[in-house]
Parts: structure tokens; C-alpha cells; sequence
């Protein structure tokens, strides 16, 4: 059964049994069962398109960088649909972006019990994790993600960054290997690249990769602050 038709059975039952109660206390006659089966489908139909155009309106604020309209829209989704997926998704998500970790995780964490789920829901869940310094737990997360899809670099990124905090910088390296091999023009995978040798004291390669990571991030919005970093870097390599 569709995830969707599931959640919306409860709704269903519970609307046929509202109207057939409420005409129980107008000592009215019931309505023939195909009435109330179209009145209930009507209604359910109704809160879809509604729950729908909210979400809609929700994308657009946050393509639009307005966070706190796009969460105030996801909230009236989730309290009209607890169980709409992508709803509780972008609002973990909104909620890792904007530094609240530990609260992603208690909206996200309902994703975890539909077998339905996808891989997204544990990888933000082990994003979740990570900032919050559970690592044991992050890595159990991306693993799981990485289990559902090993072909998207960014898991593979955000587990090598727990292998690093963890200081398995070795593992850290394999990990980013794996990165670089499915996404080669991402900077970030080779800023934590140049990050980790330079830990392991890998001087050279590390170099290279931040001036790499230079190259690929030149023209790009949000590498500004990174961009500085590295630079003084490489100033002051002997």
C-alpha cells in the first residue's frame, strides 16, 4: 500500500464515523453509505491540496533564503499531517542548517521506523549527530545511508568527517578517496582532503589539495570565509 493511501486511512475511517455520529445526534437518518464514502473522500482530497500548496509555498521560501517562513509553513504541515515525509525532511534539514542539531533529531527521528524511508533520512540524521557529538551514533547513521545509496558523495563526505573527528585519519582518507572518485569538482571534499593530510602531516599532498580546493571554489558563493583560511595557509608554508 502507497505510504500516502496509509497515512490517509485513519482520516478516512475518522471522518465516516464523525458524520454518522453526528447525524446520530440530529436524529437524523444516516446518509447512504456511498454519500459518506464521497463526503470522507471530498474532505481527505481537500487536506491534501491544502497540505500540497503549503509545501509548495515552503520550497519557495526556502529557495528564497527566508528560513523562519519556511519553517513556520513546515510546521503547519506537520501539525496537519504528522506523517507527511518530505515536510518533516526539509524541516530537519532547515533545522541542522541553522545550528539546532539536537531538535533535527527529534523531528527526524519518526523517519526512521517507516520502512519506507530512504537513505536522506539517516544521512541527515547522522549530520544531526555529528554536530551534536554523537559519533558512534553518526557513524551508524551514514553507514545506513550509505546502505540505501553509496553513489552520493556527500555521505560519503560527512562519514569521512566523523572518521576525522574521530581521529581515524587513515579511514578518513579512504573515505574521501571514495568522495572525490563519485564527485571530483566538489570543493569541499578537497578542503577536508588537504585538511586531513595536513594532519597526518602530508605536507605536499596537502597543498595540492588546498590549492585545489582553491580552483573549484573560485566564483562560488559560500566559500568566502574557507577561501581566506586556506590562503593564509599557504602563506605561511615554510
Amino acid at each position: 500500500m502507497n505510504i500516502r493511501v496509509k497515512q490517509l486511512v485513519p482520516i478516512f475511517i475518522g471522518l465516516i464515523l464523525t458524520v454518522s455520529l453526528q447525524c446520530f445526534a440530529k436524529n437524523q437518518s444516516a446518509p447512504e453509505p456511498e454519500d459518506v464514502v464521497a463526503n470522507a473522500k471530498a474532505g481527505v482530497t481537500e487536506q491534501m491540496a491544502m497540505v500540497s500548496d503549503l509545501y509548495t509555498k515552503a520550497l519557495n521560501e526556502i529557495d528564497a533564503g527566508n528560513t523562519r517562513a519556511a519553517k513556520q509553513l513546515l510546521d503547519e504541515i506537520l501539525e496537519k499531517d504528522p506523517g507527511y515525509q518530505y515536510a518533516r525532511l526539509q524541516q530537519g534539514r532547515l533545522l541542522i542548517q541553522t545550528g539546532s542539531p539536537e531538535q533535527a533529531m527529534a523531528v527526524l527521528s519518526p523517519l526512521l521506523a517507516d520502512s519506507d524511508a530512504d537513505g536522506k533520512a539517516w544521512f541527515w540524521m547522522g549530520t544531526a549527530s555529528l554536530m551534536s557529538g554523537h559519533l558512534i551514533k553518526a557513524s551508524d547513521y551514514l553507514d545506513t545511508a550509505l546502505s540505501y545509496n553509496s553513489q552520493v558523495a556527500a555521505v560519503w563526505l560527512q562519514r569521512a568527517v566523523v572518521a576525522q573527528e574521530r581521529k581515524n585519519f587513515e579511514g578518513a582518507l579512504q573515505l574521501l578517496q571514495t568522495a572525490i572518485e563519485l564527485s571530483p569538482d566538489d570543493p569541499l571534499i578537497w578542503l577536508n582532503f588537504a585538511y586531513v593530510n595536513d594532519q597526518k602531516g602530508e605536507k605536499n599532498t596537502a597543498i595540492k589539495a588546498y590549492r585545489q580546493f582553491l580552483k573549484l571554489s573560485a566564483n562560488k558563493k559560500g566559500y568566502d570565509e574557507q577561501r581566506k583560511a586556506v590562503v593564509s595557509i599557504l602563506l605561511n608554508v615554510n
